[in-house]
């Protein structure tokens, strides 16, 4: 349908059944963008060619750029989404990683997103280096909110139970114990955690 959206004048084909006609006056925005790459990650976690929607979750922002509208956090979020329940392993998640570090303005659910998909590729190691360097920040721009989320560390916590290293039921633990010590600028364990 965006296809038939985008181009009123195209050849009728499975999708659109040559029902074009009245569409001409139509033009996609960012709500039918981000609805289209919303289902397609959504669509990605459930199919046996994730990889395959996530380029076309990309691809669709791109199409987005190219018609002068600017994607949102949202739109973001929703393509490293695709890519991190694309099971596309490790590579996948490194995608989702290349477009955080493009963003203008990450948002916490941008960093728990890419954090997740390296969860389901089996970096452990990677996303807590990922909550380092966000700490980091918050450190260096004295912006201790940027860290607030307990939603964070228990993505950091969700990985290192799910890791395959020797070693990560000592890091989850000297995590956790770092939370219920508490700090200005960590926020306490919930019943997730």
């Amino acid at each position: 349908l965006l296809d038939s959206i985008e181009n009123p004048n195209v050849q009728p084909n499975q999708y659109n059944h040559g029902k074009n006609r009245g569409l001409t006056h139509i033009e996609p925005d960012e709500i039918s963008y981000n609805t289209t790459i919303s289902a397609l990650a959504n669509a990605s976690k459930n199919c046996s060619n994730g990889v395959h929607l996530a380029v076309d979750a990309e691809n669709l922002m791109t199409r987005m750029k190219k018609r002068g509208i600017e994607p949102s956090s949202y739109t973001f979020n929703s393509v490293m989404l695709a890519w991190g329940r694309s099971s596309g392993g490790l590579q996948s998640a490194q995608r989702a990683e290349a477009l955080l570090r493009s963003m203008a303005n990450p948002t916490i659910v941008s960093w728990t997103t890419v954090m997740n998909a390296y969860a389901l590729a089996d970096s452990a190691r990677k996303v807590e280096s990922l909550l380092n360097e966000l700490e980091q920040q918050a450190t260096e721009q004295n912006d201790h909110h940027l860290c607030d989320s307990i939603v964070l560390y228990n993505t950091v916590l969700h990985s290192l139970g799910r890791s395959s290293d020797d070693d990560a039921p000592t890091r989850s633990e000297a995590l956790l114990q770092r939370l219920e010590r508490g700090s200005s600028y960590h926020p306490k364990p919930d019943f997730i955690s």
